[in-house]
């Protein structure tokens, strides 16, 4: 599969879809996850950490992946919104997490769930892409990308 990124705001599109979910019209299988990476901090000279410091402290980023793939797997594509959140500071201040096997976990959300955290919060770094098999396979997700960029709904 070769990665073709879009010129669309992960906003925009979740939106678009999540007005398809209400009318009952979901152009596939939708899937929405969170996980949380966990990576230590290097060492630089301007965070003035030791050893024992960096040790105690990690980077943390909540991941936030949404996937649309076709109602037939024949046509080859799969739509994907990833969003990039570097927790820092702000994981000790929003809600307490566990320790660090807790943070490797994939947990499921709903349309309206994945909205809330990673879009409507306008944190962090999204990724608007469509996987495709080939350049004829990206050409067939042409229809559904042209439908989100200008809020048509099917039906």
């Amino acid at each position: 599969m070769e990665t073709y990124p879009l010129d669309i705001s992960a906003d925009q599109a979740v939106r678009w879809l999540m007005a398809e979910a209400r009318s009952g019209r979901t152009p596939g299988a939708l899937t929405c996850t969170q996980s949380f990476l966990v990576e230590d901090i290097p060492p630089t000279p301007e965070l003035h950490l030791g050893d024992v410091e960096r040790d105690d402290l990690s980077e943390v980023t909540a991941v936030g992946v949404l996937e649309l793939h076709p109602q037939h797997a024949s046509e080859g594509w799969v739509f994907q919104i990833r969003v990039e959140d570097a927790l820092n500071l702000r994981l000790m201040q929003d809600a307490p997490v566990g320790d660090r096997g807790d943070l490797g976990e994939v947990q499921n959300l709903d349309l309206q769930r994945f909205h809330e955290t990673f879009i409507a919060p306008g944190r962090g770094v999204a990724y608007v892409n469509v996987e495709a098999e080939d350049e004829a396979a990206r050409l067939r997700f042409d229809p559904l990308l042209e439908d989100m960029q200008t809020n048509r709904h099917r039906g």
